[in-house]
């Protein structure tokens, strides 16, 4: 909540044409954002490109911005939209392209555990892949991001129980993926519709 109040203070200066409190906008946010759009395109340079074009657009638009919405749901509303997009190009113009630039996870404390972590991530890169852009960012947003189905609907622009449906789904299938792949996946049962 005092995150969220921060938020707000900062948006309101930006609003009003204070150029270094849309800096801070940009400093406060701009992990969160960046995690999202790398979850998504799977590319640390593409993500990179997605997020600095998001706040091109946010701040071309914040003049116009109705707080309708929490600034971070904005936020995160244009960072996925933009990753839709990036999909959506990437097939038109070539549709059997993959991403090579993997996004790679902090190294652990000792090289049985960065092995560990290497190749786990390597198998959550592989079974988010498997997933609709859709069904990815639902659980990104969720799982990774924290957000409440509420949000996830205001940001996806769905409804509540699509989002939970789409949870579900995408749960259930990187479950099957990692167990497939010998890997006992330990998510959350929240967003279950059964």
């Amino acid at each position: 909540l005092e995150r969220r109040d921060e938020l707000s203070r900062l948006c309101d200066r930006a609003q009003a044409g204070d150029e270094a409190a849309f800096e801070d906008l940009v400093r406060a946010t701009y992990d969160r954002a960046y995690t999202v759009a790398c979850h998504m395109v799977r590319s640390r340079d593409d993500a990179k490109d997605v997020v600095q074009e998001a706040y091109i657009r946010v701040q071309r638009h914040l003049p116009n911005f109705q707080r309708d919405a929490a600034f971070s749901t904005w936020l995160y509303r244009v960072v996925v939209n933009l990753c839709l997009d990036w999909h959506r190009k990437r097939k038109y113009i070539d549709p059997k392209v993959e991403t090579n630039d993997r996004v790679v996870a902090s190294p652990g404390p000792s090289p049985e555990a960065q092995t560990h972590d290497r190749e786990l991530q390597l198998l959550l890169e592989q079974g988010m892949a498997t997933l609709s852009e859709q069904h990815r960012a639902v659980l990104v947003l969720f799982e990774i991001e924290g957000l409440s189905y509420e949000e996830i609907a205001e940001v996806t622009r769905s409804r509540v129980g699509t989002v939970m449906s789409r949870l579900f789904y995408a749960r259930k299938k990187m479950q099957q993926f990692l167990t497939d792949n010998g890997v006992q996946p330990e998510l959350s049962s929240e967003g279950s519709t059964s």
